[in-house]
């Protein structure tokens, strides 16, 4: 199974790198609770400050060293196919991947599932989980943590 997430709710200073609002650091915990028993066995996540950040309280929680995949080239293509590659390391397991409203809806189409649709810049707490099934991938969408507003 993969788990897909956007990162939870950003500050705005620095521009281009900032960490969780007070917000985002408590949906990050949340996330913990929402995932608590599926057994996740790995966690990937992009180099940006706000994707560490979330999945930081669920890495911590299991024990795991999540791996961080950038995109230094500017290119999302090739950080789609390398997060791709890293998922298919994992078979039989429970993959967490923590991204972006750019990389999620690519990641979901490269691994197989169903059009997820563009993730509104403001809407965080989506929850997306790609399920094996003898029919190909199975989408489950669902939500965690506090609904935030205009959500």
């Amino acid at each position: 199974m993969v788990i897909l997430v956007r990162h939870a709710e950003k500050g705005t200073e620095p521009p281009a790198d900032p960490p969780l609002t007070p917000a985002g650091s408590q949906r990050a915990q949340d996330l913990v609770t929402a995932l608590a028993d599926v057994g996740v066995t790995a966690i990937i996540t992009s180099d940006r400050r706000r994707t560490r950040e979330t999945a930081a309280p669920t890495a911590k929680a299991r024990h795991l060293e999540p791996v961080e995949i950038g995109r230094p080239d500017g290119s999302l293509a090739r950080h789609v196919a390398a997060v791709v590659t890293e998922v298919r390391r994992h078979p039989g397991g429970v993959v967490l991947v923590v991204g972006h409203t750019d990389t999620l809806p690519e990641i979901v189409a490269a691994l197989g599932g169903p059009s997820i649709g563009a993730i509104p810049d403001a809407e965080f707490g989506n929850l997306f989980m790609l399920v094996n099934s003898p029919d190909g991938w199975r989408l489950v969408r669902a939500r965690y943590g506090a609904t935030a507003p205009g959500n």
